[in-house]
């Protein structure tokens, strides 16, 4: 799982192409946040990556 705020300091651009370099990863882009989603939306993150594991 690749994640990044849409308010990143790393590039959506450079996100995106890790992400399709890395077999069976998926992105999620939160809105409003910047790097330090599990400050910022710790409860999504964490909702995520339970269900992402889960897979």
């Amino acid at each position: 799982m690749v994640i990044a705020g849409d308010r990143d300091v790393i590039k959506q651009e450079h996100t995106e192409m890790i992400a399709k370099q890395i077999p069976n990863a998926e992105l999620k882009i939160y809105k409003d946040a910047t790097h330090m989603i599990p400050f910022e939306n710790a409860d999504e993150l964490n909702k995520d990556i339970v269900e992402f594991l889960g897979k």
